[in-house]
């Protein structure tokens, strides 16, 4: 009898042993295969043969089959996928699932794609029924009028938070219709006008050739490229592509949002030709004709969001990954892991040349460069020569006085949208909180309007006249009769991106405005339609979340106000000042980036705050020097690292019993004298989500090496807790609340 490790998609701690028929020839590493696990079949990896089964010999099952296709990882893949689960504290059968194409992890082709589309627009009194019958069909319903188009089903049950069931029932009821098919759009081969590369300035010539050096070597490098927004940093990128193609390799490029792939798709395809795109928005057979395409070789560019790092690339030659500060790279779900640092480890493996790409490096990066770990590349000046836009911070407690109350445009501010507009010019608004207002407050009794099932407030959306919880989708009808002392003092208390649209759209009423974030980027397709939009100069303001600070390229754009610049700053984290100093000068890059200056005002009721007077000088270095000797006096990242344990539950006082028993079983493993600080449990920032109570357990290494010897125990540690709670582990987790 013959033995092969199987790792199935469970959070199993190691692979399993299963017997392999005398019919089947061995598998080759990392092909797929079908197994029994307990009365259910699942898709497992092969990860070799095995010398004797842990068991018994008559107790051990055999495989059912491989899976039909032929699938297979690559060995490197396979490779990469067990060092994440190793570092990460994940099962490798969950890391390798994330390697494959959704269709694959359950052994058969791609679904068709299923879309919702509302049938009937109901009046106002049949939406006020149905309101009060099915709140949750209800937000369906709204959702796919707001849309105004087709939504996939998924996009739009996590939308709108409701459930499979009340779809149905919303299409028995002759609502909505849901239409099965599959989408022509997979994978359609690049035919247009080929661009021709641009001649470098001198500086982006230099950072190029290091970068071809280390290419021809053939060898594993790691670079960091800091350059000024604006300063042509994807020219370095594109540049350094050309010859990884040029030698035979294939490339890998990362971008931080799904809505940056759309103007760097189109801007690789026009230097390269066809080019394969990888990300969660996609549908299972595009991202399936893309994933198989890749492994064939047929295509040797890949641009993605941060799961493209998982690209089956052979040959893979280099790893771009565009702004790598970003939160984002940073997976949310198991396996937990930062496509940054796998990006940096998968190049290694491969012997292939890495790049991280900032105008605002993390620490964690610029670190590793003042340490020689990483070459420092630096871009210093925007090109073809232009200035950096001239910032100036607004001090808001002034012009909160002088308009009376809640001011969302400073004077400066307007005057500067003015002028912009009268030469035909773009602008951008950053407003880093959605909806119209974030609090309800009661001026009698002193009461926030808060969710019932999670410890945050509603948030008033005015052209729905609710308040809304951002966490588990539920709402209440946004009123003024206060529900505790029933006086109707209820007030509306802070700025959401809706406000600012709506106060923009009075004030500037014939400015064509349009507003980017998840409430109105609905489909995959807004993005690409915003963008396209802009690029048309069809839009004169352009009012967005963080969405709009990062990437994105708009020549006509001359203006750009950050309109409260110190939202980042009231987050309970050490890194506030860090992600306020990023968002700042990221989006004031989008400023004079064409023939005209560019100004920026940056309006704050914090203006000497050190984070926004360096970014309003463009100081990152002298910003890093500051910041990370306070991150070493107190012992933080990248001085040291971070295990976070979440767990929540119905029940709260189970949920302090489990943290409490995994504080007991981590106690013996984590010892300060070795540089492992166990922290006592504590209530996570946001106490309460969905009716879960939510507590947290950290282990601190410092420094960062001392977690080696807690690793191995760390899965194990967190399985085998009471029933009812559900433990989460994180390692380098990027916030901790």
């Amino acid at each position: 009898m013959r033995w092969i490790e199987v790792a199935v998609q469970r959070p199993f701690p190691t692979p399993l042993t299963y017997a392999l028929p005398a019919e089947l020839p061995l598998p080759a590493r990392g092909a797929l295969v079908r197994v029994p696990l307990g009365r259910t079949q699942e898709i497992g990896v092969v990860l070799g043969a095995s010398a004797a089964p842990k068991i018994e010999a008559s107790k051990v099952r055999p495989i059912l089959g491989l899976v039909e296709g032929g699938l297979a990882l690559p060995e490197a893949l396979v490779d990469l996928a067990l060092w994440i689960a190793d570092f990460y504290a994940c099962g490798p059968g969950e890391a390798l699932s994330a390697c494959l194409p959704p269709a694959a992890r359950q052994g058969r082709g791609a679904r068709q794609e299923r879309r919702a589309r509302l049938v009937r627009v109901p009046s106002p009194a049949e939406s006020s029924a149905l309101e009060a019958r099915a709140p949750a069909r209800f937000r369906a319903v709204r959702t796919l009028r707001e849309a105004g188009c087709p939504m996939p089903v998924p996009d739009l049950l996590r939308r709108c938070g409701a459930s499979r069931e009340a779809l149905r029932a919303l299409e028995l009821e002759g609502w909505i219709a849901i239409d099965v098919g599959e989408r022509e759009d997979a994978g359609a081969a690049y035919t247009g006008a080929r661009d021709l590369p641009p001649v470098l300035s001198a500086e982006q010539r230099r950072a190029e050739e290091r970068i071809a050096a280390a290419l021809a070597e053939r060898s594993f490098k790691p670079f960091l490229l800091h350059g000024v927004t604006g300063s042509g940093k994807t020219e370095v990128y594109l540049a350094a592509m050309q010859r990884a193609l040029d030698a035979g390799h294939g490339a890998i490029f990362l971008v931080p949002e799904i809505a940056l792939t759309t103007q760097t798709t189109q801007r690789l395809e026009r230097r390269f030709g066809s080019v394969a795109i990888l990300h969660s928005g996609l549908t299972e057979k595009m991202r399936g004709h893309y994933w198989r395409r890749i492994a064939a070789g047929e295509v040797r560019i890949v641009v993605g969001a941060r799961s493209a790092i998982l690209a089956p690339v052979p040959r893979l030659g280099l790893i771009v990954v565009d702004e790598e500060h970003e939160p984002s790279f940073k997976q949310q779900s198991t396996p937990r892991y930062h496509a940054r640092d796998v990006a940096v480890l998968r190049a290694q493996r491969e012997g292939a040349v890495v790049v991280l790409g900032s105008a605002t490096p993390s620490f964690e990066s610029w670190q590793n460069a003042r340490e020689g770990r990483y070459e420092l590349l630096k871009l210093e000046e925007r090109v073809p020569g232009r200035a950096l836009p001239q910032v100036f911070i607004i001090d808001m407690r002034g012009e909160q006085r002088t308009q009376g109350g809640q001011a969302v445009f400073s004077g400066a501010l307007r005057t500067a949208i003015t002028e912009a507009l009268a030469r035909q010019e773009q602008v951008l608004l950053l407003q880093n909180r959605r909806g119209y207002a974030p609090v309800l407050f009661c001026g009698a009794c002193g009461t926030t309007l808060r969710c019932r099932q999670c410890d945050v407030s509603l948030t008033v959306h005015r052209k729905r006249n609710r308040a809304l919880c951002h966490l588990c989708a539920e709402e209440v009808p946004a009123t003024t009769t206060c529900p505790d002392c029933k006086q109707a003092s209820l007030v509306l208390l802070g700025t959401g991106s809706e406000r600012v649209e709506e106060v923009l759209s009075l004030e500037f009423p014939r400015a064509r405005i349009r507003r980017m974030d998840s409430d109105t980027m609905l489909t995959r397709e807004s993005y690409a339609e915003v963008y396209e939009a802009m690029s048309a100069r069809e839009i004169d303001v352009l009012v967005g979340t963080q969405m709009i600070a990062k990437g994105l390229d708009f020549p006509h754009v001359t203006v750009v106000g950050v309109i409260q610049a110190d939202t980042a700053l009231a987050v309970p984290d050490f890194r506030a000042a860090e992600r306020t100093y990023q968002l700042i000068a990221q989006v004031a890059g989008r400023s004079g980036r064409g023939a005209s200056a560019g100004r920026v005002f940056v309006q704050s009721l914090e203006p000497e705050h050190d984070a926004i007077r360096r970014a309003a000088k463009n100081d990152f270095e002298g910003f890093a020097a500051a910041e990370l000797l306070d991150r070493r006096k107190h012992g933080y990242p990248p001085f040291a690292r971070f295990v976070r344990f979440q767990l929540e539950g119905e029940d709260e006082a189970k949920v302090l019993a489990a943290a409490e028993e995994l504080h007991a079983e981590l106690a013996p493993h984590c010892d300060e004298a070795k540089g492992l600080r166990l922290h006592r449990p504590a209530p996570a920032v946001v106490r309460l989500v969905r009716g879960r109570h939510r507590m947290q357990v950290l282990v601190r290494a410092k420094p960062p090496q001392a977690l080696g010897a807690l690793r191995t125990k760390l899965r194990r540690l967190a399985r085998g807790l009471r029933s009812g709670v559900r433990v989460d582990l994180d390692v380098d987790p990027v916030g901790l609340w």
